[in-house]
Protein backbone atom coordinates (compact mmCIF):
# COMPACT_ATOMS: atom_id res chain seq x y z
CA UNK A 1 0.00 0.00 0.00
CA UNK A 2 1.78 3.42 -0.96
CA UNK A 3 1.13 6.37 1.28
CA UNK A 4 -1.20 8.07 -1.01
CA UNK A 5 -3.86 5.15 -0.75
CA UNK A 6 -2.64 4.55 3.04
CA UNK A 7 -4.21 8.12 3.57
CA UNK A 8 -6.87 7.71 1.21
CA UNK A 9 -8.06 4.75 3.22
CA UNK A 10 -7.66 6.38 6.56
CA UNK A 11 -9.30 9.25 5.68
CA UNK A 12 -12.62 7.34 4.77
CA UNK A 13 -12.05 5.01 7.76
CA UNK A 14 -11.69 2.11 6.21
CA UNK A 15 -7.74 1.51 7.04
CA UNK A 16 -7.42 -2.19 7.12
CA UNK A 17 -3.65 -3.58 6.95
CA UNK A 18 -3.35 -7.58 7.62
CA UNK A 19 0.27 -8.64 9.63
CA UNK A 20 1.95 -11.24 9.68
CA UNK A 21 3.74 -11.28 12.61
CA UNK A 22 2.44 -8.87 15.71
CA UNK A 23 4.09 -8.62 18.78
CA UNK A 24 2.83 -7.04 22.23
CA UNK A 25 4.81 -6.52 24.88
CA UNK A 26 4.10 -5.15 28.75
CA UNK A 27 5.93 -1.77 29.53
CA UNK A 28 8.07 -0.74 32.27
CA UNK A 29 8.38 -3.71 33.62
CA UNK A 30 11.56 -6.30 34.69
CA UNK A 31 9.38 -9.43 33.50
CA UNK A 32 6.87 -8.15 31.13
CA UNK A 33 4.22 -10.06 29.69
CA UNK A 34 4.29 -10.76 25.74
CA UNK A 35 1.81 -12.28 23.08
CA UNK A 36 2.82 -13.02 19.55
CA UNK A 37 0.80 -13.81 16.84
CA UNK A 38 -0.86 -12.91 12.93
CA UNK A 39 -3.75 -10.70 12.78
CA UNK A 40 -4.43 -7.46 11.37
CA UNK A 41 -4.66 -3.14 12.19
CA UNK A 42 -7.88 -1.96 11.44
CA UNK A 43 -10.21 1.42 12.04
CA UNK A 44 -13.76 0.65 13.42
CA UNK A 45 -16.87 2.83 12.66
CA UNK A 46 -15.92 6.19 14.90
CA UNK A 47 -12.26 5.94 12.89
CA UNK A 48 -10.32 4.23 15.61
CA UNK A 49 -7.42 2.93 15.06
CA UNK A 50 -7.65 -0.73 16.40
CA UNK A 51 -6.59 -4.28 15.96
CA UNK A 52 -6.64 -7.87 16.67
CA UNK A 53 -3.94 -10.44 17.22
CA UNK A 54 -4.39 -14.62 17.51
CA UNK A 55 -2.04 -15.07 19.54
CA UNK A 56 -0.16 -18.78 18.99
CA UNK A 57 2.94 -18.01 21.87
CA UNK A 58 2.78 -15.92 25.62
CA UNK A 59 4.10 -16.14 28.86
CA UNK A 60 1.14 -15.88 30.68
CA UNK A 61 -1.83 -18.04 31.42
CA UNK A 62 -5.54 -17.07 31.82
CA UNK A 63 -5.73 -17.87 35.03
CA UNK A 64 -2.68 -15.42 35.78
CA UNK A 65 -4.61 -12.64 33.21
CA UNK A 66 -7.94 -12.98 35.34
CA UNK A 67 -6.20 -12.52 38.84
CA UNK A 68 -4.95 -9.20 37.29
CA UNK A 69 -7.67 -7.75 36.16
CA UNK A 70 -9.72 -8.92 39.02
CA UNK A 71 -7.25 -7.17 41.53
CA UNK A 72 -8.09 -3.89 39.89
CA UNK A 73 -9.82 -1.51 42.87
CA UNK A 74 -12.71 0.81 42.07
CA UNK A 75 -10.74 4.68 41.54
CA UNK A 76 -7.46 3.36 41.09
CA UNK A 77 -5.73 4.52 37.94
CA UNK A 78 -4.11 2.51 36.03
CA UNK A 79 0.20 1.84 36.46
CA UNK A 80 2.68 2.11 33.33
CA UNK A 81 2.86 -2.08 33.46
CA UNK A 82 -0.76 -1.99 32.69
CA UNK A 83 0.18 -0.62 29.31
CA UNK A 84 1.56 -2.25 26.46
CA UNK A 85 3.37 -1.32 23.25
CA UNK A 86 2.59 -3.07 19.79
CA UNK A 87 4.97 -4.04 16.95
CA UNK A 88 3.51 -5.54 13.85
CA UNK A 89 5.16 -6.28 10.09
CA UNK A 90 2.16 -6.00 7.43
CA UNK A 91 2.18 -7.99 4.54
CA UNK A 92 4.34 -5.41 2.56
CA UNK A 93 6.88 -5.48 4.55
CA UNK A 94 6.15 -2.24 7.37
CA UNK A 95 6.84 -2.23 10.68
CA UNK A 96 4.35 -0.27 12.38
CA UNK A 97 4.47 0.50 16.41
CA UNK A 98 2.52 1.65 18.98
CA UNK A 99 2.58 2.25 22.54
CA UNK A 100 1.31 2.84 25.94
CA UNK A 101 -2.41 1.48 25.07
CA UNK A 102 -4.52 -0.95 27.35
CA UNK A 103 -5.72 -4.70 25.94
CA UNK A 104 -8.53 -6.88 26.09
CA UNK A 105 -7.48 -10.28 25.94
CA UNK A 106 -10.01 -13.38 25.94
CA UNK A 107 -9.05 -16.84 26.36
CA UNK A 108 -10.99 -19.52 23.89
CA UNK A 109 -9.21 -21.84 24.70
CA UNK A 110 -6.91 -22.27 27.07
CA UNK A 111 -3.06 -20.66 26.06
CA UNK A 112 -4.18 -19.25 23.26
CA UNK A 113 -5.86 -15.89 23.37
CA UNK A 114 -6.85 -13.38 21.48
CA UNK A 115 -6.05 -10.24 22.26
CA UNK A 116 -7.64 -6.67 20.69
CA UNK A 117 -6.68 -3.17 21.85
CA UNK A 118 -7.26 0.32 20.50
CA UNK A 119 -3.94 2.56 19.74
CA UNK A 120 -4.36 6.65 19.76
CA UNK A 121 -1.77 6.93 17.40
CA UNK A 122 0.14 4.06 15.34
CA UNK A 123 3.60 4.73 13.24
CA UNK A 124 5.98 3.16 10.62
CA UNK A 125 9.00 4.20 10.15
CA UNK A 126 11.85 3.43 7.24
CA UNK A 127 15.08 4.98 5.31
CA UNK A 128 15.20 6.98 2.51
CA UNK A 129 17.79 7.41 -0.29
CA UNK A 130 17.41 11.37 -1.03
CA UNK A 131 18.32 13.43 2.18
CA UNK A 132 15.18 15.89 3.15
CA UNK A 133 13.87 17.87 6.05
CA UNK A 134 10.10 18.60 5.85
CA UNK A 135 6.61 17.39 7.79
CA UNK A 136 3.25 17.19 5.84
CA UNK A 137 0.34 17.46 8.41
CA UNK A 138 -3.30 16.46 7.68
CA UNK A 139 -6.49 17.62 9.12
CA UNK A 140 -9.32 15.80 7.73
CA UNK A 141 -11.86 18.57 8.72
CA UNK A 142 -12.93 22.04 7.22
CA UNK A 143 -11.30 25.31 8.76
CA UNK A 144 -10.97 28.77 7.43
CA UNK A 145 -7.46 28.17 6.56
CA UNK A 146 -5.76 32.05 5.89
CA UNK A 147 -5.75 30.74 1.91
CA UNK A 148 -5.69 32.81 -1.46
CA UNK A 149 -7.44 30.00 -3.80
CA UNK A 150 -7.01 27.46 -1.43
CA UNK A 151 -3.41 27.40 -1.19
CA UNK A 152 -0.78 29.78 -0.06
CA UNK A 153 2.80 29.61 0.52
CA UNK A 154 4.57 31.56 3.09
CA UNK A 155 8.24 31.27 4.95
CA UNK A 156 9.07 31.65 8.53
CA UNK A 157 10.78 29.87 11.37
CA UNK A 158 13.38 28.54 8.62
CA UNK A 159 10.78 27.19 6.75
CA UNK A 160 8.91 27.63 3.64
CA UNK A 161 5.35 26.50 4.60
CA UNK A 162 2.31 25.93 2.30
CA UNK A 163 -1.16 25.75 3.58
CA UNK A 164 -3.37 24.00 1.53
CA UNK A 165 -7.33 23.73 1.26
CA UNK A 166 -9.62 20.55 -0.12
CA UNK A 167 -12.93 19.33 0.88
CA UNK A 168 -13.45 18.70 4.45
CA UNK A 169 -9.57 18.22 4.79
CA UNK A 170 -6.70 20.57 4.83
CA UNK A 171 -2.77 20.08 4.83
CA UNK A 172 -0.05 22.01 6.26
CA UNK A 173 3.85 21.51 4.73
CA UNK A 174 7.13 22.90 5.84
CA UNK A 175 10.12 22.08 4.27
CA UNK A 176 14.12 23.47 5.58
CA UNK A 177 17.38 22.93 4.48
CA UNK A 178 18.29 22.13 8.53
CA UNK A 179 17.22 19.65 10.48
CA UNK A 180 13.56 20.57 11.84
CA UNK A 181 12.55 20.90 15.58
CA UNK A 182 11.33 17.38 16.97
CA UNK A 183 7.98 19.08 18.16
CA UNK A 184 7.55 21.26 15.52
CA UNK A 185 4.01 19.49 14.52
CA UNK A 186 2.66 20.12 17.70
CA UNK A 187 3.82 24.07 17.83
CA UNK A 188 2.29 23.93 13.86
CA UNK A 189 -0.92 23.07 15.47
CA UNK A 190 -0.69 24.93 18.39
CA UNK A 191 -0.52 27.93 16.29
CA UNK A 192 -3.43 27.17 13.73
CA UNK A 193 -5.53 26.52 16.92
CA UNK A 194 -4.65 29.98 17.90
CA UNK A 195 -5.50 31.82 14.51
CA UNK A 196 -8.83 29.72 14.38
CA UNK A 197 -9.70 29.77 17.65
CA UNK A 198 -10.58 26.25 17.30
CA UNK A 199 -9.25 22.55 18.24
CA UNK A 200 -8.08 21.26 15.06
CA UNK A 201 -6.03 18.16 15.70
CA UNK A 202 -3.63 16.38 13.05
CA UNK A 203 -5.09 12.95 11.58
CA UNK A 204 -1.72 12.03 9.67
CA UNK A 205 1.99 13.28 10.05
CA UNK A 206 4.50 12.72 7.19
CA UNK A 207 8.11 13.65 8.46
CA UNK A 208 11.36 13.35 6.74
CA UNK A 209 14.64 14.22 8.84
CA UNK A 210 17.68 13.47 6.73
CA UNK A 211 17.66 9.89 5.93
CA UNK A 212 15.12 8.55 7.80
CA UNK A 213 11.21 8.83 6.92
CA UNK A 214 8.27 8.31 9.04
CA UNK A 215 4.46 8.39 9.38
CA UNK A 216 1.98 8.37 12.10
CA UNK A 217 -1.66 8.13 12.36
CA UNK A 218 -4.05 9.34 14.83
CA UNK A 219 -7.49 8.10 16.53
CA UNK A 220 -9.98 11.16 16.23
CA UNK A 221 -9.53 12.81 19.61
CA UNK A 222 -12.85 13.81 21.65
CA UNK A 223 -13.40 18.07 21.48
CA UNK A 224 -16.44 19.99 22.52
CA UNK A 225 -18.70 20.44 19.43
CA UNK A 226 -20.05 24.09 18.46
CA UNK A 227 -17.58 25.89 20.06
CA UNK A 228 -18.17 30.07 20.57
CA UNK A 229 -14.81 31.29 20.62
CA UNK A 230 -14.21 33.45 17.69
CA UNK A 231 -10.76 34.05 16.29
CA UNK A 232 -8.45 37.36 16.80
CA UNK A 233 -9.34 38.49 13.43
CA UNK A 234 -12.45 37.37 11.05
CA UNK A 235 -12.44 35.49 8.10
CA UNK A 236 -14.56 38.13 7.00
CA UNK A 237 -11.90 40.46 7.62
CA UNK A 238 -10.50 42.23 4.59
CA UNK A 239 -6.85 42.14 5.92
CA UNK A 240 -7.54 38.62 7.32
CA UNK A 241 -5.19 36.82 5.18
CA UNK A 242 -1.95 38.73 5.46
CA UNK A 243 -2.13 39.51 9.06
CA UNK A 244 -3.63 36.01 10.14
CA UNK A 245 -0.56 34.60 8.53
CA UNK A 246 1.69 37.10 10.66
CA UNK A 247 -0.25 36.22 13.58
CA UNK A 248 0.70 32.68 12.78
CA UNK A 249 3.97 33.30 12.32
CA UNK A 250 4.56 35.48 15.57
CA UNK A 251 2.90 32.82 17.41
CA UNK A 252 4.89 29.78 16.14
CA UNK A 253 7.83 31.39 16.38
CA UNK A 254 6.89 32.29 20.43
CA UNK A 255 6.20 29.33 21.53
CA UNK A 256 9.18 26.97 19.69
CA UNK A 257 11.30 29.65 21.92
CA UNK A 258 9.61 29.10 25.23
CA UNK A 259 7.07 25.72 25.16
CA UNK A 260 8.51 22.38 26.67
CA UNK A 261 10.12 19.96 24.54
CA UNK A 262 7.09 17.96 24.31
CA UNK A 263 4.26 19.37 26.07
CA UNK A 264 2.25 22.66 25.10
CA UNK A 265 2.88 26.11 25.72
CA UNK A 266 1.10 27.46 29.11
CA UNK A 267 -0.86 30.00 26.47
CA UNK A 268 -2.07 27.53 23.85
CA UNK A 269 -3.16 25.31 26.72
CA UNK A 270 -5.03 28.50 28.28
CA UNK A 271 -6.33 29.24 24.71
CA UNK A 272 -7.88 25.60 24.59
CA UNK A 273 -9.53 25.91 27.66
CA UNK A 274 -11.14 29.01 27.24
CA UNK A 275 -12.05 27.27 23.46
CA UNK A 276 -13.93 24.35 24.53
CA UNK A 277 -15.76 26.20 28.01
CA UNK A 278 -17.18 28.32 25.05
CA UNK A 279 -19.44 25.29 23.20
CA UNK A 280 -20.93 24.53 26.90
CA UNK A 281 -23.44 26.54 29.18
CA UNK A 282 -22.80 30.30 29.34
CA UNK A 283 -21.64 30.26 32.97
CA UNK A 284 -18.94 27.75 31.96
CA UNK A 285 -17.49 29.57 28.96
CA UNK A 286 -17.67 32.34 30.85
CA UNK A 287 -15.36 31.08 33.72
CA UNK A 288 -13.28 29.26 31.38
CA UNK A 289 -12.55 32.46 29.31
CA UNK A 290 -11.96 34.98 32.64
CA UNK A 291 -9.32 32.31 34.24
CA UNK A 292 -7.51 31.92 30.71
CA UNK A 293 -7.16 35.34 30.57
CA UNK A 294 -5.64 35.34 33.86
CA UNK A 295 -2.97 33.01 32.97
CA UNK A 296 -2.29 34.34 29.85
CA UNK A 297 -1.87 37.70 31.91
CA UNK A 298 0.49 35.45 33.98
CA UNK A 299 2.93 35.32 30.92
CA UNK A 300 4.16 38.84 30.73
CA UNK A 301 6.85 40.69 32.42
CA UNK A 302 7.00 43.59 34.18
CA UNK A 303 10.10 44.75 35.41
CA UNK A 304 9.45 46.19 38.85
CA UNK A 305 11.42 48.92 40.62
CA UNK A 306 14.98 47.85 42.46
CA UNK A 307 14.03 50.49 45.14
CA UNK A 308 10.18 49.08 45.60
CA UNK A 309 11.37 45.45 45.86
CA UNK A 310 14.02 46.55 48.19
CA UNK A 311 11.48 48.08 49.88
CA UNK A 312 9.32 45.23 49.97
CA UNK A 313 12.24 42.86 51.45
CA UNK A 314 12.74 45.31 54.43
CA UNK A 315 9.01 45.23 55.20
CA UNK A 316 8.94 41.11 55.43
CA UNK A 317 12.11 41.13 57.41
CA UNK A 318 10.16 43.46 59.80
CA UNK A 319 7.44 41.79 60.41
CA UNK A 320 9.06 38.30 60.53
CA UNK A 321 10.99 39.59 62.85
CA UNK A 322 8.35 41.22 65.33
CA UNK A 323 6.60 37.59 64.75
CA UNK A 324 9.73 35.63 65.84
CA UNK A 325 9.97 37.48 69.24
CA UNK A 326 6.29 36.66 69.76
CA UNK A 327 5.38 33.36 70.94
CA UNK A 328 1.63 33.46 70.74
CA UNK A 329 2.33 34.56 67.18
CA UNK A 330 4.58 31.49 66.32
CA UNK A 331 1.49 29.63 64.95
CA UNK A 332 0.72 32.48 62.20
CA UNK A 333 4.48 32.59 61.00
CA UNK A 334 4.02 30.05 58.33
CA UNK A 335 0.50 31.52 56.91
CA UNK A 336 2.37 35.01 57.33
CA UNK A 337 5.52 34.21 55.38
CA UNK A 338 2.99 33.04 52.43
CA UNK A 339 0.94 36.52 52.48
CA UNK A 340 4.33 38.28 52.49
CA UNK A 341 5.72 36.74 49.57
CA UNK A 342 2.81 37.93 47.42
CA UNK A 343 4.65 41.39 47.80
CA UNK A 344 6.86 40.72 45.71
CA UNK A 345 4.60 38.97 43.15
CA UNK A 346 3.16 41.20 40.11
CA UNK A 347 -0.35 40.50 40.35
CA UNK A 348 -2.46 40.13 37.25
CA UNK A 349 -4.07 43.59 37.88
CA UNK A 350 -0.66 45.19 37.99
CA UNK A 351 0.11 43.59 34.75
CA UNK A 352 -3.17 45.03 33.37
CA UNK A 353 -2.37 48.15 34.71
CA UNK A 354 0.89 48.41 33.19
CA UNK A 355 -0.43 47.20 29.59
CA UNK A 356 -3.31 49.93 29.66
CA UNK A 357 -0.97 52.29 30.26
CA UNK A 358 1.33 51.02 27.39
CA UNK A 359 -2.06 51.35 25.13
CA UNK A 360 -1.86 47.77 24.81
CA UNK A 361 -5.36 47.17 26.63
CA UNK A 362 -8.46 48.94 26.30
CA UNK A 363 -9.65 49.52 29.80
CA UNK A 364 -13.26 49.00 28.95
CA UNK A 365 -12.20 45.79 28.63
CA UNK A 366 -10.58 45.04 31.53
CA UNK A 367 -13.54 46.43 33.61
CA UNK A 368 -15.46 43.43 31.46
CA UNK A 369 -13.12 40.87 32.43
CA UNK A 370 -13.41 41.98 36.11
CA UNK A 371 -17.07 42.43 36.35
CA UNK A 372 -17.84 38.55 34.70
CA UNK A 373 -14.54 37.04 36.70
CA UNK A 374 -16.08 38.81 39.94
CA UNK A 375 -19.61 37.20 39.50
CA UNK A 376 -19.12 33.88 38.39
CA UNK A 377 -15.36 32.50 39.55
CA UNK A 378 -16.39 34.57 43.05
CA UNK A 379 -19.83 34.53 43.17
CA UNK A 380 -21.88 35.67 46.10
CA UNK A 381 -24.80 34.90 47.61
CA UNK A 382 -27.95 36.06 45.31
CA UNK A 383 -31.39 35.69 45.63
CA UNK A 384 -31.83 33.00 42.89
CA UNK A 385 -33.29 34.40 39.01
CA UNK A 386 -34.84 33.03 36.31
CA UNK A 387 -33.38 32.44 32.99
CA UNK A 388 -35.89 35.19 31.26
CA UNK A 389 -34.70 38.28 33.92
CA UNK A 390 -30.74 37.18 32.94
CA UNK A 391 -29.48 40.32 31.05
CA UNK A 392 -27.88 38.19 27.67
CA UNK A 393 -27.09 41.30 26.38
CA UNK A 394 -24.80 42.57 28.96
CA UNK A 395 -23.34 39.39 29.33
CA UNK A 396 -22.63 38.96 25.40
CA UNK A 397 -21.10 42.58 25.55
CA UNK A 398 -18.54 41.55 28.58
CA UNK A 399 -17.70 37.98 26.97
CA UNK A 400 -17.03 40.05 23.88
CA UNK A 401 -14.88 42.26 25.54
CA UNK A 402 -12.93 39.97 27.35
CA UNK A 403 -12.12 37.73 24.44
CA UNK A 404 -10.71 41.40 22.69
CA UNK A 405 -8.57 41.40 26.03
CA UNK A 406 -7.71 37.79 26.66
CA UNK A 407 -6.14 38.37 22.43
CA UNK A 408 -4.90 41.74 22.86
CA UNK A 409 -2.60 40.64 26.25
CA UNK A 410 -1.27 37.52 23.19
CA UNK A 411 -0.38 40.47 20.98
CA UNK A 412 1.48 42.27 23.16
CA UNK A 413 3.58 39.15 24.43
CA UNK A 414 4.21 37.67 20.98
CA UNK A 415 5.17 41.17 19.86
CA UNK A 416 2.16 41.31 17.28
CA UNK A 417 1.84 44.48 15.24
CA UNK A 418 -1.21 45.27 12.65
CA UNK A 419 -4.93 44.53 12.55
CA UNK A 420 -7.59 42.95 14.63
CA UNK A 421 -11.25 42.24 15.24
CA UNK A 422 -12.72 44.08 18.24
CA UNK A 423 -15.56 41.95 19.92
CA UNK A 424 -15.26 44.36 22.84
CA UNK A 425 -17.55 47.05 20.55
CA UNK A 426 -20.60 46.21 18.73
CA UNK A 427 -20.39 45.46 14.86
CA UNK A 428 -16.96 43.87 15.47
CA UNK A 429 -14.92 47.08 14.19
CA UNK A 430 -11.02 46.13 12.83
CA UNK A 431 -8.98 48.33 15.07
CA UNK A 432 -4.91 48.54 14.82
CA UNK A 433 -2.60 47.02 17.45
CA UNK A 434 -1.06 48.41 19.36
CA UNK A 435 -4.60 50.47 20.42
CA UNK A 436 -2.29 53.63 21.00
CA UNK A 437 -5.09 54.62 23.47
CA UNK A 438 -4.69 58.37 25.48
CA UNK A 439 -4.65 57.68 28.74
CA UNK A 440 -6.96 60.20 30.50
CA UNK A 441 -5.98 59.78 34.33
CA UNK A 442 -2.86 58.28 35.48
CA UNK A 443 -5.02 56.51 38.06
CA UNK A 444 -4.82 53.02 37.96
CA UNK A 445 -8.07 50.83 37.86
CA UNK A 446 -8.83 48.53 41.06
CA UNK A 447 -9.50 45.19 40.14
Amino acid sequence: MTKNELEIAFKKGKLDIDCIDMSLTQMRTDTPIQYKGTGYIHQNEEGMIEFKIYCCNTNTNMTDCLRRDFSKKSGEIFSESDYFQLLAIALDGTTWKAERFLIDASWPTEGKPIIIGRVSELRAEWNTQKPAHSVRIIFFEQANIPCIIDKIEFSTNNCDFTFRKFDNEFVVEAHSGDSLDDYIHIRIQEALRFILAKSVSWRVLERSDGHRSWVELTSPIKRSANTQLCPPITCANHCYIDDSLNLFKLYLDYITQKAPRNRWHACSYHLHNACEASANSIDAWIVGLCVAVEGIVSLIEVERDSEELKNISLLKECILNYIGREEKFNQFKARVKGLLGMLSATSPSDKLNYLMHQGLVARENIVSWKKIRSKHIHPSEMAPRSEAAKDFQLLIDHINGTTTLMYNVIFALIGYRGKFTDYGTRNYPTKEFPLNLIIESSKDLEL
